[in-house]
């Protein structure tokens, strides 16, 4: 029967020691590795998140950092474009006092040769590991539409319930459950186990019109109250959402 202490030593990463190609002096028996492998790791992951906390502040301050020169910069092109201006008016006027028409063309000339500079683009914030580790187990983030824009309102929802404050991976986690509850049809086929459910066209199975439980007037609350807000977007974007079609995409 295997030992439980070399078991889990083996799973945190020590080998016995006819392996061990280190100094002789550290090897340690799986007992002994576990001890301080479980007052050790605490302490790491401490440190690590430590480190990713200040990590976070420091990019943070660079952004902003890079935000203020910009600003800056622009500032001071902008001012030095207004200046040009004010020249420029202060010839025209004068060439124009003076009866001088080549002057009072070259100003309008030169006016129309300088550009006003452009606003300086904010700096796209750093990608959210967690973000992105959530969006690849959930492809349907970015292939359909409609289930993300339902996944970005209700995330608003779940961080209110959650008092403003909750650990990303926890929100990605709840906005799925959600997304899935009011999408089931996008996951699963929620009738194919219900008693009566048959393959084909018959009148009981898929496409069947008229029989109780797949109408819009069927469908739960949460699904009703989707369609609406999903309704409300078609129409302002100049679609036509009808119930008929997200009962019928419900129920298939």
């Amino acid at each position: 029967m295997s030992d439980p202490a070399v078991t889990e030593a083996l799973q945190m990463g020590w080998v016995p020691q006819e392996e061990w190609k280190g100094d002789p002096d550290k090897w340690r028996p799986a007992a002994e590795f576990v001890q301080r492998g479980e007052k050790v790791i605490p302490i790491l992951k401490d440190r690590l998140n430590k480190v990713e906390t200040e990590l976070k502040v420091a990019l943070s301050a660079n952004r902003q950092e890079i935000e203020r020169v910009k600003a800056e910069a622009y500032a001071r092109a902008t001012e030095e474009y207004n200046a040009k201006l004010r020249a420029l008016d202060e010839k025209e006027v004068e060439a124009f006092k003076a009866g001088d028409g080549d002057a009072f063309v070259a100003a309008k000339k030169e006016r129309a040769a300088i550009k006003p500079p452009a606003p300086p683009i904010a700096a796209a914030p750093p990608p959210d590991p967690v973000f992105e580790d959530w969006q690849a187990k959930n492809p349907w983030y970015q292939a359909e539409p409609e289930l993300a824009d339902y996944a970005d309102f209700i995330s608003h929802r779940i961080v209110a319930e959650h008092g403003g404050v909750i650990d990303p991976a926890k929100l990605g986690t709840e906005m799925t459950e959600r997304v899935k509850k009011a999408f089931p049809h996008k996951f699963i086929n929620p009738r194919r186990d219900e008693p009566g459910a048959v393959e084909g066209g018959g009148a009981a199975g898929k496409g069947a019109t008229g029989t109780k439980g797949q109408t819009f007037a069927d469908l739960p609350a949460d699904a009703k109250a989707t369609y609406t807000r999903l309704a409300a977007k078609a129409k302002a974007q100049g679609r036509e959402f009808t119930k008929d079609q997200y009962a019928a995409a419900y129920y298939e």
